[in-house]
């Protein structure tokens, strides 16, 4: 199939549906109201629906794929601030960080980097950042590929995060809350509307900063995101949304790990306290990022809906920061961690638009509502990577090692600022893409959801390398290289009764090289297939779902801790389960279990080890997660979860192997007329656990017990 004959059927399909809306007669009325109202209204701790899965408002059990909700009133609940902590109530997710500066986790056994996608409101995000809570409602989690909307090669799963909306009344609301390691955040949210007028205005804002729990490890952030709600008429509606945020952190290197005999396949957790710092005190990561997003709705009737979305997002971020190499015996007795520095200077910019026909109408008794449209995207990466050299003999310019249990750090900003530069990249993706998917009812029992999109890609890439000994410029790389196809997907929904639903779907997609590849690399493909049941027992009381999937991608990046990448092949199967269960007023429980059987079918690292066969990075055969919470009619609430997470290795080599732990948290919390305050507790038994760190080379620790209050007031 070509893009011709792609656009040539869209529009043939648009044209067909013009026809359908405005000649039926003789079936029920079906109109688009409950699709534009249902996000403005407010939910509780359950969520019943979904906007991700066909960026159409669709219940969660008529969706035929595993869909995941979590609302703010849970998240506020855990005493939640960042995306990660709001994932770990997700089945299947393995949730890591990124050096201790940007959201890292695993879906199904694939790192969030180069095979999840992140959006916000619908439109992708970059990868590499915290991703603060403050002006969230809600966190949707789709597995499985949805290329076939929103394009790249989001294999594992997309996490779209949903914003708070302007409202049309007036409400003001604060909140402080302050705990462990001088942690210390406000929050603030105050909306006015006008419904006479037609507007509404809403501002959401964020400052926080923490001395976090190992040393030298400060960091502080803020944000502020107002938006603007505006009925220009009884058919047209613009909706603007801005947001500036900042954050800067003290990366986290972790503790090195010890290699007692020399022996590279035998690394050892060292014996040192977790508070340990091996870094210099000078490292230092800084982002900056504008996103700015702008949507016009126009009603042409009650049946057809269209709406262009403009969104434009920069990310600026330089970091440098410390990496280990290990710990070794040095001969003397002692033993000694080899570090160097890895420097970046990365600034990427993305800018789309999408343009979408919504429409509900009926075609031989069977109700459809599609959505048409056609995007528009180009995101530019522009980066150089640097690294100051480790110093094995005195006199030579770098860093210099340190003494692992007595770790004096001799470095001054001269040597820290002694960069070389070793690689300088100018990476661009531009992209036409229409789309559609239209979810097809039959009869009462059965929907068929059919949906594709058509890729049509041009990447440029522009990259110098340099001499790592001299620092000078060793040659270039020009290449351009153009990608089409088409990412379809097909779903199928059987209720044989209104309480249950069996689903099963499939679809692929295809993405070109990361830009941490290159464009001579080939193109990501993936495929999955996918079947389940949902349930709803005991009058709404229970809803359980059970979901088999099986997916496999070619061709990918899994990025290293310096910021390259290698490209692989890994497959991932498996079973997940998540309950929701209400056993009494007022009470919530929430469970959810993950098996995940994922291999690495092709892996080789630096052209020499072979590693295929081996179990990816962080990605543990079972994940299994309970959280329950408890309103009483006094105006008190409690709250308790366990998180168990399974072995996991700590690089693709399988030479470390990480048990299994649990952790436990638990908070308590009071309402008294428009105040609420609370106190959480996390880790309450201490669990020591670690993180991912530096490839084989270094772990972070996790976090140990620790205790926060908080006070939010309405005014």
């Amino acid at each position: 199939m070509n893009l011709t004959r792609f656009i040539s059927g869209l529009l043939l399909m648009i044209s067909v549906t013009q026809v359908f809306v405005f000649a039926q007669d003789t079936h029920p009325e079906m109109t688009l109201v409950d699709s534009v109202v249902v996000t403005e209204q407010k939910e509780g701790k359950i969520a019943t629906y979904n906007l991700t899965a066909t960026k159409l408002p669709v219940p969660n059990r008529l969706t035929p794929a595993s869909v995941s909700v979590v609302t703010q009133a849970v998240f506020n609940a855990q005493n939640s601030t960042v995306l990660g902590d709001a994932l770990r109530n997700i089945s299947g997710i393995n949730v890591q960080s990124g050096n201790g500066v940007y959201d890292y986790f695993t879906i199904r056994g694939f790192n969030s980097l180069d095979n999840g996608l992140v959006l916000t409101n619908g439109t992708a995000e970059p990868e590499v950042t915290f991703y603060n809570l403050y002006n969230i409602e809600r966190v949707e989690v789709l597995k499985g590929p949805v290329a076939f909307l929103y394009g790249a090669n989001p294999l594992s799963g997309t996490v779209n995060l949903v914003r708070k909306q302007p409202q049309f009344s007036q409400f003001a609301r604060s909140g402080v809350s302050y705990g462990s390691f001088n942690s210390f955040r406000g929050t603030f949210d105050s909306n006015y509307g006008n419904a006479d007028r037609g507007y509404a205005f809403r501002v959401n804002g964020l400052y926080q900063q923490s001395d976090f729990h190992r040393d030298d490890k400060e960091n502080d952030s803020y944000a502020v995101n107002p938006s603007l709600t505006w009925l220009i008429s009884d058919r047209i509606t613009l909706h603007a949304d801005y947001e500036f945020a900042t954050s800067n952190y003290s990366p986290d290197a972790g503790l090195p790990l010890l290699f007692a005999t020399g022996n590279p396949a035998d690394p050892q957790i060292p014996d040192v306290p977790v508070e340990e710092a091996y870094e210099t005190p000078f490292d230092f990561s800084e982002q900056k990022i504008n996103r700015a997003k702008a949507s016009l709705t126009y009603s042409i009737s009650p049946q057809v809906l269209l709406r262009n979305k403009f969104y434009f997002t920069k990310l600026d971020w330089q970091s440098k920061g410390t990496l280990l190499n290990g710990a070794y015996p040095d001969g003397f007795g002692g033993t000694t961690v080899i570090r160097f520095v890895n420097s970046l200077d990365d600034v990427q910019k993305m800018i789309g638009n999408q343009l979408e026909l919504q429409a509900n109408f009926y075609t031989a008794g069977a109700k459809h509502r599609l959505l048409a449209g056609v995007e528009f995207s180009r995101l530019q990466d522009e980066f150089r990577l640097g690294f100051v050299p480790p110093v094995l003999q005195p006199g030579f310019p770098g860093i210099s090692p340190v003494s692992l249990n007595d770790p004096a750090d001799a470095t001054t900003e001269d040597m820290f600022n002694f960069v070389i530069p070793n690689l300088d990249a100018d990476a661009s993706i531009t992209n036409i893409a229409p789309y559609l998917i239209d979810q097809i009812t039959v009869f009462q029992q059965l929907q068929v959801f059919l949906g594709g999109r058509f890729d049509n890609i041009s990447y440029d890439d522009n990259r110098t390398f340099y001499d790592v000994t001299s620092g000078q410029p060793a040659g270039t790389l020009v290449e351009e290289k153009d990608f089409n196809r088409l990412n379809p997907l097909a779903g199928l929904v059987y209720s044989p009764r209104e309480n249950v639903s069996l689903y099963g779907s499939m679809g692929s997609a295809f993405a070109p090289p990361s830009t941490q590849i290159g464009v001579s690399a080939d193109a990501e493909e993936s495929n999955q297939i996918e079947f389940g049941i949902k349930s709803e027992l005991a009058n709404g009381r229970l809803r359980a779902n059970v979901a088999y999937f099986d997916l496999r991608k070619d061709d990918f990046a899994i990025p290293q801790g310096d910021g390259t990448a290698i490209v692989a092949d890994q497959r991932s199967k498996g079973v997940e389960l998540e309950i929701i269960a209400e056993p009494l007023q007022d009470l919530v429980l929430f469970a959810n279990y993950a098996f995940t059987d994922a291999e690495l079918t092709k892996f080789v690292k630096n052209g020499v080890f072979d590693y295929s066969g081996n179990r990816p990075a962080f990605a543990p055969e079972h994940l299994l997660n309970i959280f329950a919470i408890k309103d009483f009619a006094n105006g008190f609430g409690v709250n308790a979860g366990l998180r168990f997470i399974g072995s996991q290795f700590i690089d693709e080599d399988n030479a470390l192997e990480l048990d299994g732990y649990t952790t436990i948290d638990a908070g308590i919390f009071y309402r008294l007329n428009n105040a609420r305050l609370g106190v959480n507790l996390k880790n309450i038994a201490g669990t020591e656990y670690f993180t991912r760190g530096y490839d084989s080379y270094s772990i972070i620790p996790g976090n140990p017990f620790a205790a926060y209050g908080s006070i939010e007031i309405g005014l």
